[in-house]
């Protein structure tokens, strides 16, 4: 079925809007004003199918955030997103835990993400679990025993900011400095 960008974010409005009714004027303003926290709006009119992988998965976290939930659950987030779009999903992500009080849970490949926003982190794979504050769980140790992959932590200074950042240390990349 062809579904405007509208009615994609309208059906996270699903739990306020009976069976068989039709989206109240209250609905349309809280989903528009999701995509407006996107700075989408102006695809509100467009067919969903026809837009890029990024920008639909923009369309499924304005979605998300229409259903006025208290726990939001989200599979990598910024997955399909250019560095810009990753940026603001994470920023509206760290805005509505601080000003809605939104309880939000995701997952990423991306510890940088995690550092940014995260104040528990989860590292868990089939030989490695860890579990507390970021500050303390995000270490370069844990990361390349989570990873499989030399992890360093690199200091960094903008706009007068200190914050430190994790950098993976690609195998090709030391191979092809070697054969030079």
């Amino acid at each position: 079925f062809a579904y405007s960008v509208l009615d994609i974010v309208l059906m996270g409005r699903s739990n306020h809007i009976a069976t068989f009714s039709k989206p109240k004027p209250k609905d349309i303003e809280v989903a528009l004003q999701a995509l407006a926290d996107l700075q989408l709006q102006h695809l509100a009119g467009q067919d969903f199918a026809s837009l890029s992988g990024g920008q639909r998965q923009l369309i499924l976290i304005a979605r998300a955030i229409a259903s006025e939930c208290r726990l939001m659950l989200l599979d990598e987030p910024t997955s399909a997103l250019d560095l810009a779009n990753q940026d603001a999903v994470l920023s509206l992500l760290r805005q509505l835990t601080k000003k809605h009080g939104l309880g939000i849970i995701f997952t990423t490949h991306q510890p940088n993400h995690a550092q940014a926003i995260a104040d528990k982190t989860l590292l868990i794979n089939r030989d490695f679990i860890r579990f507390g504050q970021t500050d303390e769980i995000l270490t370069s140790e844990n990361l390349t025993a989570l990873f499989h992959l030399p992890m360093i932590v690199e200091q960094s200074q903008y706009q007068q900011q200190q914050f430190s950042h994790f950098v993976p240390v690609y195998e090709v990349l030391l191979e092809g400095k070697r054969d030079e």
